[in-house]
């Protein structure tokens, strides 16, 4: 996505996250314009049910040794995507922050099409 921006296939108006993108600082974000507006999309590694604590926390601390690296972070920025890596509780709580936050969205939606 870096590349078509920069080559100009691409034309950004704003993005959907709470801030600006450090490696686009002149774009707007849409929450600019409507107030309080963020969506984003997210990729979590999970787990079965059942697996041990600390097996859960090994992995997590792996993997977020893993996307530490310079070079694998700076790969996902060229992609667009920007790692925000996190404990084994913190992605709990970003999944049910989520489902509130979408919920009434999709019920809404629903009723609608329905």
């Amino acid at each position: 996505m870096k590349g078509a921006i920069q080559g100009g296939q691409i034309k950004p108006l704003a993005v959907a996250s709470k801030q600006r993108l450090y490696n686009f600082p002149d774009l707007p974000v849409v929450a600019d314009t409507f107030k309080g507006f963020e969506a984003m999309g997210w990729f979590a590694l999970m787990a079965p049910p059942g697996t041990p604590v600390p097996l859960a926390n090994k992995i997590s601390v792996d993997l977020r040794t893993v996307l530490a690296k310079p070079e694998l972070k700076k790969r996902f920025e060229d992609l667009g995507t920007y790692i925000r890596p996190g404990t084994p509780e913190e992605l709990t709580a970003f999944i049910l922050e989520q489902q509130q936050i979408w919920r009434p969205v999709i019920a809404e939606t629903a009723k609608r099409i329905n």
